[in-house]
């Protein structure tokens, strides 16, 4: 059964804000909601950054060992989960080319 982090739940409803099937919510609320997706979104794109350097100098390295999604994606990502927390992944994964499993971008590459 995949997890649902705080992280993912505040992006999920970050994305849908104004949308028909986004939630009710009042203006402080929604402040909190942006401002806390803020955070995630500057988290993760550090932890990109740490990744891409980790890996600068190794063969290993490809343009595609950290998969950001596309806007028209984050609907249907349900289905990539971290093979190691079996958190869902909700900004981007890390895709191992060596054993092709998936991880957030916390866990990195594990094998």
């Amino acid at each position: 059964v995949p997890v649902f982090s705080i992280q993912w739940i505040a992006t999920e409803n970050a994305i849908l804000l104004g949308k028909p099937e986004g939630l009710n919510i009042d203006k402080e609320t929604r402040k909190e909601l942006i401002k806390f997706y803020e955070i995630v979104l500057s988290e993760e794109l550090v932890e990109r950054a740490m990744i891409r350097s980790h890996f600068q100098d190794k063969q290993e390295l490809s343009s595609n060992i950290i998969k950001p999604f596309r806007p028209d994606q984050l609907k249907s990502t349900d289905n990539i989960e971290c093979f190691y927390c079996i958190n869902l992944c909700y900004l981007s994964y890390v895709k191992c080319n060596r054993c092709k499993k998936v991880y957030c971008i916390a866990h990195e590459l594990q094998c």
